[in-house]
């Protein structure tokens, strides 16, 4: 098994990642097999939320996006998920990184674009091994947002990248990736604070928290 660098949010060897691993992966021997499986599972089965959800007790930002309680909540903003899914992949043995960008989301809605603006930073997916070659794999929105809000499903494809659409089901514009932040092995926990402290610096928090709850941050 390919080893990989302790971090507290990318906790590839908690109990849990590691039963989820093996229990997803057993029988497959390909590493394209195990990726595709593996993606196909935090896309879907962990539910996409707009809002960074924490644990009650953690004393570090890395450990407010570990794997394993993003595994145990079953649902996560797209950072969360690509730390769950870095996590599996090093759990089965594949050789993952996390990757951070920012995008412009032409889907959002109006009253999200007022309060937060349209750019998403820092956005999170996942530079994963396989085959020799990396490819990277983006696993933020489920299947069932997809089709409820007439997006289009990011598909597995295990030689070339797998990234949020350009454009939504009906042809309009959806994703534009405005700058590349980077590729990591550990958690970059000063490039995400850096960002998250310019972002809410001027945010209306409680107008932000009141839309949260009325929609359940399922965009």
């Amino acid at each position: 098994m390919t080893s990989a660098p302790i971090c507290p949010a990318i906790d590839s060897s908690h109990p849990e990642v590691q039963r989820s691993a093996a229990a997803l992966t057993a029988g497959l021997h390909g590493e394209d097999e195990k990726a595709r499986v593996l993606f196909e599972f935090v896309r879907d089965a962990v539910a996409y939320t707009f809002t960074w959800r924490r644990d009650e007790a953690v004393v570090s930002l890395e450990e407010s996006f570990r794997a394993s309680a993003t595994l145990a909540r079953s649902s996560g903003m797209c950072i969360q998920k690509a730390v769950l899914l870095c996590a599996l992949a090093r759990a089965a043995g594949l050789r993952a990184r996390l990757v951070f960008q920012s995008l412009r989301d032409y889907r959002l809605p109006r009253e999200l674009v007022a309060l937060m603006g349209d750019v998403l930073t820092p956005h999170g997916l996942v530079s994963m091994e396989i085959n020799g070659r990396f490819v990277r794999l983006d696993p933020s929105l489920d299947q069932s947002l997809c089709e409820r809000k007439g997006y289009r499903l990011t598909e597995f494809c295990s030689t070339a990248d797998s990234l949020l659409p350009a454009v939504d089901a009906a042809g309009r514009p959806h994703f534009e990736i405005l700058e590349e932040l980077g590729e990591f092995d550990l958690f970059p926990t000063a490039l995400v604070t850096s960002i998250f402290e310019a972002r809410f610096r001027d945010l209306d928090i409680e107008a932000l928290r009141a839309y949260v709850t009325r929609t359940g941050a399922t965009m």
